[in-house]
C-alpha cells in the first residue's frame, strides 16, 4: 500500500503539468476559409419600358375655294330663255338629239339673258371665277346593267367604247357668241382660253339600250380643285 502511494503521486503530477492537447496550425498558415456558394448571385436588372411613338400623319385639308357662283342648267334649242331646269325627261333613240344643255353662272345680268351677259356678270361678282373652268361627269347605265362613266374635259374626251349608245358634243357659246351657227368643238379648236358653256348628246346604234343618264357640271381649277357638281338625271 505504501509503495503504491509514491507511485500513484507521480502520475498525479505528471498529468497535471501535461494539460490538455490543442490542435496547432503550422506557422504563417491562415485558417481557411468557408467555401464559397457555387451559385453566382445575379444583381438586380431594372425592367426596361420600350415606349412605341406612333407617328399620325395628319390629313391635309383641302384648301378652301374661293367665292364662286353656283351653276344651273337651262334647255338649248328653239326660243332660248335661259330658264333654270332642274329636270329632264327623254327616250334616247338612234341618231335623233337626246338633249342640249346649256350652263352659266345663277346671277342677274345687267340688261337681256344671254350666254356672254350670264358669264360676264359671273366674272364681275366672283372674280375667283376667271381661274376656273367647266367640267363635266357623264353618268349613264344600259338595261343589262353596265355603267359608263365619263369625265369630260376637252374634245378628246368625248370618244370612246360609249359612243355605241352615245355621241357627246361640246360647245364654246362665249367665244362664238354672235357668229351665228357654230359647230361644236374639235380637240384642234380647245385651248386655254376654252370654256365649255353647252353640252349635246345624241343617240347611236345602241341608244335604245340605255336606262338611265345623268349630266353634272363643276367648276375646276389649275390643281384640280372641284366645287360640288349639279347634276340633271333623265
Amino acid at each position: 500500500m505504501k509503495r503504491l502511494l509514491p507511485l500513484f503521486l507521480i502520475a498525479l503530477i505528471l498529468f497535471s503539468s501535461c494539460g490538455a492537447w490543442v490542435p496547432q496550425t503550422s506557422p504563417g498558415t491562415e485558417p481557411s476559409a468557408p467555401a464559397a456558394s457555387s451559385e453566382a448571385e445575379t444583381p438586380a436588372t431594372a425592367g426596361t419600358l420600350e415606349t412605341l411613338e406612333t407617328t399620325e400623319t395628319a390629313t391635309a385639308e383641302p384648301p378652301a375655294l374661293p367665292a364662286l357662283p353656283a351653276l344651273y342648267y337651262f334647255q338649248e334649242g328653239g326660243a332660248l330663255t335661259y330658264e333654270k331646269i332642274t329636270s329632264y325627261s327623254a327616250v334616247p333613240r338612234k341618231d335623233a338629239d337626246v338633249g342640249s344643255f346649256g350652263v352659266a353662272p345663277e346671277v342677274e345680268p345687267d340688261g337681256k339673258k344671254s350666254y356672254v351677259s350670264l358669264w360676264n356678270k359671273g366674272l364681275a361678282d366672283y372674280p375667283a371665277l376667271a381661274d376656273f373652268k367647266t367640267g363635266y361627269t357623264l353618268v349613264f347605265e344600259t338595261t343589262a346593267g353596265q355603267v359608263f362613266t365619263v369625265e369630260l374635259f376637252r374634245p378628246s374626251d368625248t370618244k370612246g367604247d360609249f359612243n355605241e349608245y352615245l355621241d357627246v358634243y361640246l360647245y364654246d357659246d362665249v367665244a362664238n357668241a354672235g357668229k351665228g351657227w357654230y359647230s361644236h368643238m374639235e380637240e384642234s379648236d380647245f385651248s386655254a382660253a376654252s370654256l365649255i358653256t353647252s353640252v349635246k348628246l345624241t343617240g347611236r346604234a345602241r341608244a335604245t339600250e340605255i336606262a338611265r343618264v345623268s349630266l353634272s357640271v363643276f367648276l375646276y381649277d389649275a390643281s384640280g380643285a372641284r366645287t360640288e357638281p349639279v347634276t340633271l338625271s333623265f
